[in-house]
């Protein structure tokens, strides 16, 4: 990101990870049955602010104040495992029966704000810093014009209108077994398990060696931002479903020696973080800068859980347990950060630290974190 204007780092992407028997039949002898899909996309967008020009340069320091920068990750599609209208048998008591769907993706929106110099310009021509906009976002499941065309106001509105981000483009990991009929001679498995991590992370921050020469020419640096926000807007439920409406015939359609286990586990970590600081070396009588936030924002609207369903199914088992199980233990933060240190050395060349002291200021209108 440079000079001016809009800056964007953009990732569409519109996938499925599909495992999928239909309308068939399926039969080992002494061995198992695997069907299985894993997700392990790693999706990134970044954006880095340009370094300062060198020192005794004419050239504008990068951005300038309008630049608006934004990094986005659009994702939608599916991951799924599923058997539909099959037959599948195993003997013996290794012949598990295994349908399992898995993401393991990691999906991240970074604007890299941080800024390292030895300073440069003087007390009339200040070394500045200033972003219009930043915005870093990543959006799972829901359709890109509908969610884009809803003002922030909308987002944190009424919690009961999920239709004010747009069209479920039905993003989720789904693992089921329906309308089938399955004998296995050892275990039958149906498992959805969410292992993904989004994170929005903008980091604002400056590291700065600051001098006075003499208290006319003072190196100073600032960084300002009009609006920041991170944002994650996810429809992303994870489901394990055995459903069999052809139960009512009387049969056990679904029988298996060492037990029956549905499982759908939620352990996913979704993240939006905004970094807010600096760290300054003053010397002799330098005044140093100061970082001005209007407001920052950092939020997660997640639409997500953990299912786990039997449905008109009839299920048996000889020597093994039944268990439906739903697990949730996502972990969802939405955090600002503010830190501030600087280190002076006095006339007499003794050197202190100082947190939040003197000459060090961070002005924000507003920070909110909202899940």
């Amino acid at each position: 990101s440079g000079n001016g204007g809009k800056a964007a780092a953009l990732n569409y992407v519109d996938k499925d990870v599909i495992a999928d028997v239909a309308d068939s039949q399926l039969k080992t002898i002494g061995s198992s049955i695997n069907i299985a899909a894993t997700g392990n996309a790693q999706i990134s967008a970044k954006s880095v602010i340009a370094p300062p020009p060198a020192e005794g340069s004419t050239e504008e320091s990068p951005p300038t104040p309008d630049a608006k920068i934004f990094v986005a990750n659009i994702v939608q599609g599916n991951l799924r495992a599923t058997v539909t209208g099959s037959n599948l048998e195993t003997t013996g008591s290794i012949g598990d029966i295994f349908v399992k769907a898995t993401n393991d993706s990691t999906t991240i929106a970074t604007i890299d704000a941080t800024v390292d110099s030895t300073g440069g310009g003087s007390a009339s021509r200040p070394d500045l810093r200033s972003i219009g906009k930043v915005v870093a976002v990543n959006v799972v499941g829901y359709d890109l014009n509908d969610a884009f065309s809803q003002p922030i106001d909308s987002l944190l509105g009424d919690a009961e209108a999920p239709s004010l981000l747009g069209l479920i483009d039905g993003t989720g990991t789904l693992a089921q077994i329906f309308n089938s009929t399955i004998t296995a001679g050892g275990s039958v498995e149906v498992e959805a398990l969410n292992l993904a991590q989004v994170v929005s992370d903008l980091s604002n921050r400056e590291t700065i060696d600051f001098v006075s020469e003499s208290e006319k020419r003072v190196r100073s640096r600032a960084i300002a931002s009009s609006e920041i926000l991170a944002i994650n807007i996810l429809s992303s439920p994870t489901k394990a479903i055995l459903d069999d409406s052809l139960a009512d015939t009387g049969s056990a359609l679904i029988q298996a020696t060492r037990g029956v286990k549905v499982l759908a586990q939620d352990e996913s970590i979704v993240t939006a973080a905004i970094t807010l600081g600096d760290a300054v070396e003053v010397e002799a009588n330098g005044t140093p800068p100061i970082q001005a936030i209007a407001g920052a924002t950092s939020m997660n609207y997640v639409d997500g859980g953990a299912f786990a369903r039997v449905e008109d199914a009839e299920i048996s088992s000889s020597s093994g347990s039944i268990t439906i199980l739903a697990i949730e233990n996502a972990t969802i933060t939405a955090e600002t950060i503010n830190q501030i240190e600087s280190t002076s050395t006095n006339t007499s060349g003794a050197i202190g630290s100082r947190r939040y002291g003197s000459g060090r200021s961070l002005a924000a209108s507003g920070t909110i974190g909202v899940n």
